[in-house]
This record gives C-alpha cells, sequence and structure tokens, in this order.
C-alpha cells in the first residue's frame, strides 16, 4: 500500500505541471528555449561555398568554367545562377558557352539535405572579345573576332548581314555559328568572306552574278562559292568580286560592263561564275573598286584594269578609257598594298611612301586644294615616308601611319573623315590624337577602324545602322562598336 500512495504521487505530480502548461527546459537558468535545431539545419549555419577557380577578370573568350566546394572532404548539392537568373542544380565544374560581350556574375550555393542552402559565393568578371578586322561596304558593315567568329550590320535589304533575313540590323549581329572564318570584304549591296579551311564564301544582292554560284538570285546567308579549298585574299567591288588562290592565280566574277573583271575585251558583260585573270600565278594582293580593279604581284609590280575614265588605272593621260585586261602602272617594282575606290586608287611603296591618282573632285586624293581635278598617273601624297595601310572609300581616302596614327581626307557631308566636321578635306587630316589604331576601311560614306586594344570603331553616315551603335544617328567623329 505504502509504494502504491507514492505512485500516485507522482502522477498527481505530473498533471498539475501539465496543467501549469510548463515545459522541462533545455537551457540554463531555466528560461524556456525553442526545440533543438535539426541536425542537418544546424550545420546549414555554418555551411560555406568557395569559388575555386573561374575565368580571368577580363575575359576574351565566350566560354568560362567554374569549380566549387563545400569545405575539404565535404559532400554537398549545388545549385547556380548566371546573372540572376533562376537557380538550377549544378555541379562542379559548372561551364557556360556563347556569352554575350559585357559584365557578368555567377552564383553558386550549397545544399542540404533538408533543402538548406548556405550563403552565395558569388564572381563578377568581363568577357571581351577583341575584333581581329573590320570592313566598311556601302551601307553596311561586317567584322571577324579573334575567336573566328563573324558579325555584321547596318543595310540588309538583300540580305547583306547575312542573318537570313532582309531587316536592317543597328548593332552587330552574328552571322550563323561557325568560328572559323578568316577574313571579310563588304561590297555595294553584298558580302564575301573566306574561312580558315579556305573556302570562300558569299551572300547579298546577286543581280550581277557577283556572288559567283552561277546564278542572279540574292542570298540572306552565306552560300559557298564553287566547292575548292584553295581561296586566299577576297576584295567586293561594287557589282563584282576579285580573289586570289593559294596557288598566285587571281578569279574575278560579276559585273564586267567597264572591263573590271580583267578578262579581254570579248568577255561577256556579265560573269556568273569565277574566272581567271590570265595564266599569272605571281599575283600578290588585288583590291576591287567601284568598276575597276588594281592588283600588286610578288615582284611588287602593280597593275591595273577596268573603268579609267577618271584617270584611276594610273597609266597616263593617253591611255584609253577602259583597259579590259591588267595593264602595269610605270615600270616600278617597289609597290606594297593597293587599294581601289569608286574612282581613285591609293596605294604604298616599300618606303612607306603613299601615292594616289584618279577623280579628285573633293579632295580624295589628298594633294592639297591647288591639284587638279583628275590625276591621270601616280602622284605622291606629301613626302612622309611613314604610311601604314591605306583605304580609298568612294570619294574620300583614309589611311594608317607607322606611329598608328589615322588621317583621312576627301569628302566629308556624312562626317566619313572622323574629324568632327561635314568639311571637305584636300589633304591628310588626323583621327583625333590617338596613336593606337590599327587597320582602316573607308566604305562609301562611312568609315571603321580597329584598334590595337582590339575595340571597332565607325563613324559617319548610319542611316542604316552601318555604325553598329544601335542608332540611326549620324556622328563626325569615332563611336565604338558594340556587341549587345
Amino acid at each position: 500500500m505504502k509504494g502504491k500512495g507514492i505512485w500516485f504521487f507522482a502522477l498527481g505530480l505530473a498533471f498539475l505541471v501539465m496543467a501549469c502548461g510548463e515545459e522541462p527546459s533545455n537551457s540554463p537558468g531555466g528560461n524556456p528555449t525553442q526545440a533543438p535545431v535539426d541536425k542537418l539545419d544546424y550545420q546549414a549555419l555554418f555551411l560555406t561555398t568557395t569559388i575555386k577557380s573561374g575565368p580571368p577578370l577580363d575575359s576574351n573568350t565566350t566560354t568560362a568554367t567554374f569549380k566549387f566546394s563545400c569545405g575539404k572532404g565535404k559532400k554537398c548539392a549545388y545549385k547556380c545562377s548566371l546573372d540572376s537568373s533562376a537557380w538550377k542544380k549544378c555541379k562542379s565544374p559548372k561551364t557556360y558557352t556563347k556569352l554575350a560581350e559585357g559584365d557578368h556574375v555567377f552564383q553558386v550555393q550549397a545544399r542540404t539535405r533538408s533543402g538548406k542552402s548556405s550563403l552565395p559565393a558569388s564572381y563578377s568578371w568581363t568577357v571581351f572579345i577583341p575584333w581581329g578586322q573590320v570592313v566598311a561596304g556601302s551601307g553596311h558593315s561586317c567584322g571577324i573576332l579573334t575567336d573566328h567568329t563573324l558579325w555584321c550590320w547596318g543595310a540588309n535589304a538583300d540580305g547583306q548581314i547575312g542573318d537570313g533575313t532582309t531587316a536592317n540590323g543597328f548593332s552587330p549581329i552574328q552571322v550563323g555559328a561557325d568560328t572559323n572564318w578568316a577574313q571579310v570584304a563588304g561590297g555595294d549591296s553584298y558580302s564575301c568572306a573566306t574561312k580558315t579551311d579556305h573556302t570562300l564564301w558569299c551572300w547579298g544582292g546577286n543581280a550581277k552574278g557577283q556572288l559567283g554560284d552561277g546564278t542572279s538570285v540574292s542570298l540572306p546567308a552565306p552560300a559557298q562559292v564553287g566547292v575548292g579549298t584553295n581561296w586566299g585574299q577576297v576584295s567586293a567591288g561594287a557589282d563584282y568580286t576579285c580573289a586570289g588562290k593559294n596557288n598566285g592565280t587571281v578569279w574575278c566574277w560579276g559585273d564586267n560592263w567597264s572591263g573590271q573583271l580583267g578578262l579581254g575585251k570579248k568577255a561577256g558583260r556579265t560573269i556568273y561564275s569565277p574566272a581567271q585573270v590570265g595564266g599569272e600565278t605571281n599575283w600578290g594582293q588585288v583590291s576591287a573598286g567601284a568598276d575597276h580593279t588594281c592588283a600588286t604581284k610578288t615582284d611588287s609590280s602593280l597593275w591595273c584594269w577596268g573603268d579609267n575614265g577618271s584617270g584611276q588605272l594610273g597609266l597616263g593621260k593617253r591611255a584609253g578609257r577602259t583597259i579590259y585586261s591588267p595593264a602595269q602602272v610605270g615600270g616600278e617594282t617597289n609597290w606594297g598594298q593597293v587599294s581601289a575606290g569608286a574612282d581613285h586608287t591609293c596605294a604604298t611603296k616599300t618606303d612607306n611612301s603613299l601615292w594616289c591618282w584618279g577623280k579628285n573632285w573633293s579632295g580624295q586624293l589628298g594633294l592639297g586644294r591647288k591639284a587638279g581635278r583628275k590625276i591621270y598617273s601616280p602622284t605622291q601624297v606629301g613626302g612622309e615616308t611613314n604610311w601604314g595601310k591605306v583605304s580609298a572609300g568612294t570619294d574620300y581616302t583614309c589611311a594608317t601611319k607607322t606611329d598608328n596614327s589615322l588621317w583621312c581626307w576627301g569628302a566629308n557631308a556624312s562626317g566619313q573623315l572622323g574629324d568632327g566636321t561635314s568639311v571637305n578635306r584636300y589633304s591628310p587630316t588626323q583621327v583625333g590624337a590617338g596613336t593606337n589604331w590599327g587597320k582602316v576601311s573607308a566604305g562609301t560614306d562611312h568609315t571603321c577602324a580597329s584598334k590595337n586594344n582590339g575595340t571597332v570603331w565607325c563613324w559617319g553616315d548610319n542611316a542604316s545602322g552601318q555604325l553598329g551603335d544601335g542608332t540611326s544617328v549620324n556622328w563626325s567623329s569615332p563611336t565604338q562598336v558594340i556587341i549587345k
């Protein structure tokens, strides 16, 4: 009976405690606390995520790989986010491809089995792919990045920017997804480019057979010219194309109204497929203008053919108006690089002097205000011997010097000289004060040029977006081209 009484006393005390609503305490001093934290959730409070490696802070590739962990010897699950996108399950290493140019932020969190996550670890970096080449066509532009992707922008009524549409592009648009483009050329309403496998591709307007595919049908995307894999350099003119092969031959096709294909007087007025210019195998660089063509040979001699109405062939005042086959310019064998414009031509010599000839109505020869309107033979521009590369546009010219400064002269109604004005210049005028210019390309009324830091800048007419700045506003000073 005595033991039974003790049992009832204990039971009653328990009911009394429950009735008072008190619970046993797990904290010193007897103060009430919450129930113990689940062991896995408790670990989440001390869980950290570390990004062990990522791309360079200034990256020149569109691919980025990250390695991360939650501590030595620990096994964790992860979720990742790029540029504030939705969190997704991921594993280390995590790779992203085809990243756009600009700033990026990568975040990663370690997760417990119960779904609790650590604070995110972040990694910020900038993607910038340097430009390797840029060209200015009539109302469009194209360029190749150092990753060998091809981008075009501007007028596209004939499909000349190659994106499969006929809508203008006001910012650079990638042409397909290939990463093996080598060199690009822009004509009046079409474009051509070579690939690293030495194939040749053209697209855009084709009324005169300038795409070289045997038809006159325009193409809004690149189409291969024949099946050859031995193409070298290509040059796009107004409505015709010329290109060199690795064996030293030169081939031309398209409009031949003025003999600009160099195929002789009996050749047709339109040639729809590549035709060899003569039988020589010692051609160097070729340049297609509006209706005339010039090219160097490996012996550094210079040859021109086609329309000669303004003396643009440099053969002297007595030469005929049309020359149907290559004719040597003088007897010198010290020519370097040549550029054929609309009705004028400029070329450098191996001593880095610069020479121009042909039409000079707007001062495009750079010979000063008192020079004649037509110059029939090569005439030196100033007395400098520090010229680099030259590019002849419609009625203006631009050239770099060996100190990497940039100079332009001639017509300037659209600001294509880049000097901040719309005033014609009859002598070379420096574009800004920079000495970090690389290569320049003069188009119809706009100019594009690269800098040594891999950026590309354009200026002049922008009615169709050919400056690539996202607007249609003309600029009389260089404005940077940004891939968006």
